[in-house]
C-alpha cells in the first residue's frame, strides 16, 4: 500500500512500522515458543526413564515465561526435578564404590528443538511474518 507521507513526517511513520514490526515479531516469538516448547515436553516425556513408579516419567511440564522484551518457555520436571541431573550425567551409587549408568534424555532434546525454534522463526520471518 502507497502512503504519501510529509518530510517532516517521515521518521514518525518509519518509527510506528518499525514498532509494529517488533509487534508482529514478538507475536510469532510466543506462538512459535509455546508450540515447540509443547512438541519437547511431549518427546522428553517419551523418552524419559519411566523408574518403579512412574512419577519422574510423567510429570514433565511446560511453563511460559513473558519479562520485557522477552518471552521464553521452561520444560521442567515438577515433581522428581532432582533426579534430572543425576541421570543426565550419572552418579555415584550409594555403596559409593560404583557409578550409574548415564541416561541422557534431557540435552539432547533441548538442543534438538532449539534448533528447530531458531530455524523456524527464520523461515517464518523470511517469509513475511
Amino acid at each position: 500500500m502507497v502512503k504519501k507521507v510529509l518530510p517532516g513526517e517521515l521518521s514518525k511513520e518509519i518509527i510506528k512500522y518499525l514498532n509494529e514490526y517488533e509487534e508482529d515479531i514478538e507475536e510469532l516469538t510466543k506462538d512459535l515458543s509455546s508450540k515447540i516448547g509443547k512438541e519437547a515436553k511431549s518427546e522428553i516425556s517419551s523418552i524419559s526413564p519411566v523408574g518403579k513408579t512412574g512419577i519422574y516419567h510423567a510429570s514433565w511440564t511446560v511453563r511460559a515465561y513473558k519479562e520485557p522484551k522477552r518471552y521464553y518457555v521452561k520444560v521442567h520436571n515438577t515433581k522428581k526435578y532432582q533426579l534430572s541431573h543425576l541421570l543426565e550425567f550419572g552418579h555415584v551409587t550409594r555403596d559409593g564404590t560404583s557409578r550409574s549408568k548415564k541416561i541422557p534424555h534431557v540435552r539432547p532434546t533441548e538442543h534438538k528443538y532449539m534448533d528447530k525454534l531458531v530455524s523456524e522463526l527464520e523461515k517464518q520471518i523470511r517469509r513475511g511474518v
